[in-house]
């Protein structure tokens, strides 16, 4: 037992700064929700705000930890991930995003795009196939998936998108 001591200390500092993160699964209580996210309420978090996409990931990950987890903040920090090209943490918030709300077209669209740069057709497919059933003839959604279709050589599918 007396050895399990320093392996506990060295463990939970790491947990414990895990945990402040936000992301759905960890440790600690969830903090209060903002009761209104709209876009115009994301400041240097939004997209649309001029600012670096590093600026952006701080910004939205200091909402996070302010105002409690939404699928709209980890969707703004997905986009800021994937401007600074790290698809993989793009990929991780916007299925975070997708837990909160499973009606987030604009996560399944974004996710999906991600998912073809990375070559994961497959993947990209189903997630551009959910956003179209979310918000049927989204034209920038059937834009992406018609790329897919043609990467694929499915030259009738991508035609008919």
């Amino acid at each position: 037992m007396r050895a399990v001591a320093p392996v506990l200390a060295v463990l939970l500092p790491p947990m414990a700064a895990l945990a402040a993160d936000g992301r759905p699964g960890n440790f600690g209580p969830a903090p209060a929700r903002d009761a209104d996210l709209s876009a115009a309420s994301l400041g240097a978090c939004d997209p649309g705000s001029g600012a670096a996409s590093f600026d952006r990931i701080s910004a939205c990950t200091d909402r996070i930890r302010a105002s409690g987890p939404s699928a709209e903040l980890y969707i703004a920090r997905a986009s800021a991930y994937a401007d600074s090209g790290d698809r993989a943490a793009a990929i991780a918030d916007l299925s975070a995003a997708i837990l909160f709300d499973p009606d987030a077209a604009a996560a399944y669209a974004l996710r999906g795009s991600l998912h073809l740069k990375d070559e994961a057709f497959r993947d990209g497919l189903v997630d551009l196939d959910r956003a179209l059933v979310l918000v049927p003839n989204d034209e920038q959604t059937l834009r992406t998936r018609a790329f897919a279709w043609d990467a694929l050589r499915a030259y009738p599918a991508a035609i008919a998108d």
